[in-house]
């Protein structure tokens, strides 16, 4: 069965499948935003924010994919599909054989977010919950698409979970009380063209772009399902579910009591500055990087700036460009970043611009350049992204301009304090 699961959009810097973006995404992005949601006391509404989402998301692309296809009418055929798309997402291996329109179990003998809870963390306490949510309300979504159903039929639990030491992912799936769910944006509300952004460097070209979207990553190359690469474990990720995950905190952080709009956008603050720390240091430390990569990128520090922008650039997430450099302080656009894209298409244009995560990148980035992110061979592991965090930070980010207040561009300046 031939079928591309994506294509990369040189024009807007992110892959489509069915008019659903995607970006990669490291492990310590996908496992720090469920945790730090799960630490905000229970006040959230956690099924909402981060399975009912995925599920959301998944009926939207699977469901525009399906419709009007003969070749993909029957049962089996789709449920092939999902399947394949799953590992090619770099989320593990499911198998969805015995799914039948009234419901039924599903079982996943590897899953991203439960491998990589119990890497980080050790076993999780088989009191908890199983931390699979995203992969829960992804089996939910597909499985009304499956049997094209209206979204919101299907309902599902985790019974077992590989983070517990259970030897496979077990959920199950059941027609639940109908309830009315969102769909996915989309493509969202894509930036209108304003001419090329003029690069200040471009010292590197698309070196590092090309060297990076050249290894075409895929879970499918994995018996596991599982996209290793950099030392790390990446997934490639609906651009949506961030964006829609971080409206949701949003929205709920009434629920925190006051300050709770503080407690959130600090949350995502802090979560990439870390993944900063986390994902460029992986990359620019990693073997493939010293091998296929550092030769193209200049010697000066600027270059070595504009690679890490590059990351994000090959990931999907937008195009990364630094406008001006000084003393320090740099000036940085994101053009037709699919998270304001999606907010764009959600709610509309807002009083606030927020870019909160794309603001805590860059710090971290700068941060981390600013105090050495070379390791000399020895690798990134959690002892070094805790020291980076430890030590804080004296970069600090303002957005400058932002789509989401009517401006025409993304634009964030981070200044040394």
């Amino acid at each position: 069965m031939e079928i591309t699961f994506d294509t990369y959009d040189e024009d807007k810097s992110v892959y489509y499948f069915a008019k659903e973006p995607l970006s990669f995404q490291s492990e310590y992005l996908n496992l720090y935003l469920q945790k730090g949601i799960e630490e905000m006391g229970g006040k959230l509404n956690i099924v909402d924010i981060l399975v009912t989402t995925a599920q959301e998301i998944t009926f939207s692309m699977f469901s525009r994919l399906f419709a009007n296809n003969e070749r993909w009418e029957k049962e089996h055929v789709r449920k092939k599909i999902v399947e394949d798309y799953f590992a090619h997402c770099g989320f593990g291996r499911v198998n969805l054989h015995s799914i039948q329109p009234k419901g039924g179990y599903i079982e996943a003998v590897s899953e991203h977010y439960a491998m990589a809870w119990k890497k980080h963390f050790g076993l999780r306490d088989e009191k908890l919950s199983g931390v699979s949510y995203f992969s829960l309300g992804f089996l939910c979504g597909a499985v009304e698409a499956i049997f094209d159903v209206k979204p919101g039929t299907f309902r599902g639990k985790q019974i077992q979970c590989l983070s517990k030491g259970h030897s496979v992912c077990k959920f199950e799936i059941y027609r639940g009380f109908k309830r009315k769910i969102n769909g996915s944006p989309s493509i969202g509300k894509l930036q209108h063209e304003v001419g090329e952004i003029e690069d200040v460097f471009v010292p590197n070209g698309q070196s590092v772009i090309d060297a990076i979207k050249g290894l075409n990553l895929n879970g499918l190359d994995s018996k596991k399902g599982l996209i290793d690469q950099f030392d790390m474990t990446l997934t490639k990720q609906f651009a949506n579910y961030m964006a829609m995950v971080e409206i949701k905190l949003l929205m709920q952080a009434k629920k925190l009591g006051a300050g709770g709009l503080k407690t959130v956008k600090t949350f995502l603050e802090k979560l990439g500055e870390e993944n900063a720390y986390f994902t460029i240091g992986k990359m620019i430390n990693s073997d493939y990087w010293h091998e296929y990569i550092q030769e193209s990128v200049g010697k000066d520090s600027n270059s070595e700036l504009y690679a890490c922008l590059d990351v994000f650039t090959a990931f999907g997430c937008g195009k990364w460009q630094l406008t001006s450099s000084d003393s320090g302080n740099a000036e940085f656009t994101i053009k037709n970043n699919p998270e304001t894209n999606s907010f764009l298409k959600l709610v509309g244009n807002s009083k606030s611009p927020l870019g909160f995560y794309a603001g805590g990148l860059l710090m971290g980035i700068m941060n981390m350049l600013d105090r050495g992110a070379k390791t000399g061979g020895a690798g990134i592991d959690m002892s070094y992204v805790n020291k980076l965090k430890k030590a804080g930070h004296h970069y600090e980010y303002a957005q400058k301009s932002s789509r989401m207040t009517g401006a025409e561009l993304d634009v964030f300046l981070v200044r040394k304090t």
